[in-house]
This record gives C-alpha cells, structure tokens and sequence, in this order.
C-alpha cells in the first residue's frame, strides 16, 4: 500500500511541475515594438518594448520616462527607483543606449503607458 502511495505521489508532483512549465511558457510575455503596442488593436497586458530613453524625471520616488523607438513614443512609469537604477538609466539616457523594459501597457485616463516591472541595460549601458 504504502508503495502505490509513493508512486502516485511521485506521479502527481511530476504531472503537476510539468503543468507550471506550460503555463508559464504560454504566458511569457511578447516583445513587440512601441509602434505595434499602440495601435487600438493591442490587448492590455505585460509586454517586452526595446528603444531609446527620451525623457526621465523623478517626483515622490516615482520614475517617469519615455522610451522610443523609430517612430512612435510611449510613457512610462516606475515605482520605487534604487539609485542604482537611477544612475544606469541617467547613463542609458546621456550616451543614447538602447533600452529593453518589461512591463504592464495600459490606459491610463485615456493615455496609453507602460508600468515598468523590469529593466534590462545593454552592455554598453
């Protein structure tokens, strides 16, 4: 008895990590460009956008930029900076580096803008 319970046990926890992985797989966030993402078409939701840091300003431990690409601009805000962060995206800005975010697009009174979740710096940057 107790050996057809460590196998259905064994059986269980496999299945059930195996389950995670798809689902994780199918919700990993798209990258798409800041001209597609603002088209009226595109689904609020987390999103990979890459281009250049336009504006960056800081009130109340909140970040505001704007990240563009070779047509279109979108804002941005980020929660909670850490100075470290700061400095990466003033340097990101000042030499003109690409940047990759990922974040939650969505409307914000009427305004398309990205909740930043995540930077990730180029090597240059």
């Amino acid at each position: 008895m107790l050996e057809y319970l460590k196998k259905i046990s064994i059986f269980i926890c496999v299945f059930g990590l195996l389950g995670i992985l798809i689902v994780l797989y199918l919700y990993e966030p798209l990258e798409v460009s800041i001209s597609r993402l603002l088209l009226k078409d595109t689904k609020e939701g987390v999103y990979f956008v890459s281009g250049n840091l336009k504006n960056l300003e800081s009130k109340s431990n909140t970040l505001f930029l704007e990240i563009c690409d070779s047509v279109s601009c979108i804002s941005c805000v980020y929660f909670n900076p850490s100075k470290s962060t700061i400095e990466k995206l003033e340097n990101t800005l000042h030499n003109n580096h690409t940047l990759k975010i990922k974040g939650r697009f969505e409307y914000y009174y009427g305004s398309p803008e990205i909740i930043v979740y995540n930077f990730y710096f180029s090597e240059k940057g």
